[in-house]
């Protein structure tokens, strides 16, 4: 499952990555790269350089400050508590210090419906006395002088989102969207462990918006099945298209569909 997710999060039109370290803190990287406009040798062109796509501000140099524009970061825990310490929920990914592991899952989708991507994350901890995991939802808010901003929903609050949080509890292990009635509208996917009864429980998302989802499948030339591996079969794609919302303001935005959420709707 992803601990790296890429995502528009701003909506300028250039695919951002995330990602999470293991003190427990969410990074955003965003693309400030620029497309230097259609070339003849763009389809087979070099592979570029790491170099180059620093260069090219593909992302900025890491790590940021503030007033660099060039990232989002939220921490999710306080590692001085010492009674709480993250577990991995991937044991195979392995330590490189004392610290704790890579503390969970990372999903992103837009799960309000409001054209940008959110982010939910599926964290594991232990105390003394019991482990237990916790699901967060973070939300991709406006924020001042046109920026983004993330904001943690609070368990509790009344609304749907805090809900799919009490329905996580504290034994979900994986959290993840899919269209499952096909109305356009991600439902929720919960894994919860118990050793006496795991269960999978699907929250339908029943909230009326007049967001939708765009599903596209891509053909280099003619579709047909064949049994030959080097097919005309186009998946993983990126999609970049123009919105116009209702006061005729423009915005170019980048969808991708990689081939591991293939039946999922464009992120």
């Amino acid at each position: 499952m992803p601990f790296i997710e890429f995502a528009d999060f701003n909506r300028d039109g250039m695919t951002d990555m995330a990602f999470t370290s293991e003190t427990g803190v969410l990074t955003i990287l965003y693309n400030q790269y620029s497309a230097p406009g259609p070339k003849s040798t763009n389809l087979c062109s070099d592979v570029g350089n790491t170099s180059d796509l620093k260069n090219r501000k593909m992302f900025p140099t890491f790590p940021f400050s503030a007033s660099d524009n060039g990232v989002t970061q939220v921490k999710l825990a306080d590692q001085s508590k010492k009674t709480v310490s993250f577990e991995g929920l991937a044991p195979s990914m392995p330590s490189y210090s004392e610290e704790p592991a890579v503390p969970g899952r990372l999903r992103v989708t837009d799960v309000d419906m409001d054209g940008y991507p959110d982010v939910v994350m599926t964290l594991a901890f232990k105390n003394t006395t019991a482990d237990f995991t916790k699901t967060a939802v973070l939300l991709n808010q406006a924020g001042e002088d046109g920026e983004r901003k993330l904001k943690q929903v609070k368990p509790g609050d009344g609304t749907y989102l805090s809900n799919v949080l009490a329905q996580a509890g504290e034994n979900a292990a994986f959290l993840t969207f899919i269209d499952m009635d096909d109305d356009g509208k991600l439902d929720f996917i919960v894994q919860k462990e118990s050793k006496d009864d795991p269960q999978i429980k699907i929250l339908y998302n029943n909230i009326v918006s007049d967001n939708f989802f765009i599903k596209a499948l891509s053909v280099n030339s003619e579709l047909k099945k064949s049994n030959n591996v080097y097919n005309d079969y186009s998946i993983g794609s990126s999609y970049r298209f123009v919105i116009t919302d209702m006061e005729d303001t423009k915005l170019v935005t980048v969808g991708s569909q990689r081939f591991q959420s293939g039946y999922m709707s464009l992120q």
